[in-house]
C-alpha cells in the first residue's frame, strides 16, 4: 500500500471515529420526546417558564390522581424565592395552595428531574385537594394533626414523608403514559 493511501486511510478513520463521538454525545444529551396524550379531566395550567414539557406531566399526574377543576400556575424559582425560603431549604420545587388554585416553584430541570419532581409536587397538590394537608401561616395541619412547620424538620414532616413515599408510583405511571 502507498504512503499517500494510508494517509487517506488513516485521516477517514479518524473522521469516522470523531463522527461516532459527536453523534454519541449528542444522542445521549437529546431528551426523548413524550408520545401524544389526551387528558381527560379539566384543569388549567399556566406554564411560565422555558420548560414546555412541564404542563403535560402535570395534567397526566392530575389525571392519574383524579383531580380536576384546578388551576395551577408554574413559575421558575428566582432568588427572591430561594430568599423567602431560608438559607437551610434547599428544594427543586415548592407547592403552593390559594384560593383559587396552585403555585408550584421549580428549578431548572430536564424531563426526567421535572418528572420526579413534579410527582412529588403532585402529591401535595393531592393532600391539598383532600383538605389532608391545610397551611395557615406556619401552622400545618395534617390528617387532622396541627403542627408548627418552624419547629420540625424537613425530613420528619409526615405530609413531606407522604409525598417521597407515594412519588415513585405516581412518577412510574406518568412516565409509562408518555414514554
Amino acid at each position: 500500500m502507498n504512503k499517500k493511501l494510508k494517509i487517506v486511510l488513516i485521516v477517514l478513520g479518524i473522521l469516522l471515529i470523531g463522527f461516532g463521538l459527536y453523534k454519541l454525545i449528542t444522542y445521549k444529551s437529546m431528551e426523548k420526546y413524550f408520545k401524544p396524550v389526551v387528558f381527560n379531566k379539566v384543569n388549567w395550567i399556566n406554564n411560565k417558564t422555558s420548560m414546555k414539557y412541564v404542563d403535560t406531566i402535570l395534567r397526566v399526574g392530575l389525571d392519574e390522581l383524579g383531580i380536576e377543576n384546578i388551576s395551577i400556575m408554574v413559575k421558575p424559582f428566582t432568588k427572591k424565592d430561594r430568599e423567602l425560603l431560608g438559607p437551610d431549604m434547599v428544594l427543586k420545587a415548592q407547592v403552593k395552595s390559594y384560593p383559587n388554585g396552585f403555585i408550584i416553584w421549580i428549578d431548572d430541570l430536564n424531563r426526567g428531574e421535572s418528572l420526579t419532581v413534579l410527582a412529588h409536587e403532585l402529591i401535595h397538590i393531592q393532600q391539598y385537594s383532600t383538605k389532608e394537608l391545610v397551611v395557615s401561616g406556619t401552622n400545618v395541619t395534617y390528617k387532622g394533626r396541627v403542627t408548627d412547620v418552624m419547629v420540625i424538620p424537613y425530613s420528619e414532616r409526615e405530609w413531606e414523608i407522604d409525598a417521597f413515599t407515594k412519588e415513585g408510583s405516581i412518577k412510574n405511571t406518568i412516565n409509562k403514559i408518555l414514554y
